[in-house]
């Protein structure tokens, strides 16, 4: 049970054996009171018809979990081809790795919900891979744009930016160029302030001490005159 076409064979067969029950059941009720050996008749008629009965059982049981298993290997497939292209983008990505949603599986799931033939499984997969390959590489681009806008913006001011790797993630280029652009802005002003205020605690300390010392000057004795 691979293809469409096992499949489609396997419910076939199920559908005889269920054909051949019912037909012999309607025989069985015809033939009553037509032979004098009527319960060796019935006897072999529901040998038959139990023997069908459990071929039709143990196919259509396999049938409902082969199913299953092809389905998710379909959609493990196509998980296993959108991490290899985010594995293959990450190789050149250094710290700034991007990784695949983590709905990933769930996501695929969904594609192939409603899809009755394998085929048709696989095609919904497929396009759902593309679409994810796609987003990754431009996520990916947009990642790099970012780096090469921090690297040109932050100058020397790059241990305002801790943050880099989240950013570069999250950002679009203009967004963080004007983020670079604010932060940058505030620690010039915070820098200022901070002169500013030394400038004033050392003129404030440079007046205490020379307060200080017209108070010493003045508490001086006066010279005493030579007898």
């Amino acid at each position: 049970l691979k293809t469409d076409e096992d499949f489609a064979n396997a419910d076939k067969t199920v559908k005889w054996c269920q054909g051949v029950e019912e037909r012999l059941e309607a025989t069985k009720q015809q033939v009553l009171g037509q032979t004098a050996d009527i319960e060796a008749v019935f006897r072999t008629m529901d040998e038959v018809k139990a023997e069908a009965r459990k071929i039709r059982l143990e196919l259509d049981k396999l049938v409902t979990k082969q199913k299953e298993t092809r389905k998710e290997e379909i959609v493990q497939a196509g998980a296993k081809a959108v991490r290899a292209h985010y594995d293959q983008i990450n190789a050149t990505m250094g710290e700034h790795r991007i990784q695949p949603p983590q709905s990933l599986v769930l996501d695929l799931g969904g594609a192939i919900k409603g899809k009755k033939s394998l085929a048709s499984m696989k095609d919904a997969v497929d396009t759902a891979v593309a679409g994810f390959k796609i987003a990754a590489s431009e996520q990916a681009e947009r990642v790099r744009a970012n780096v090469g806008v921090l690297e040109m913006e932050q100058g020397s001011h790059g241990v305002l930016f801790p943050d880099r790797v989240l950013l570069c993630a999250t950002k679009t280029p203009e967004d963080l160029r004007n983020l670079i652009t604010a932060r940058i802005a505030q620690a010039k002003a915070d820098q200022e302030k901070r002169d500013e205020e030394k400038r004033q605690r050392e003129a404030e300390e440079a007046a205490r001490r020379e307060s200080l010392g017209n108070v010493a000057a003045g508490a001086a004795p006066a010279p005493t005159a030579a007898v």
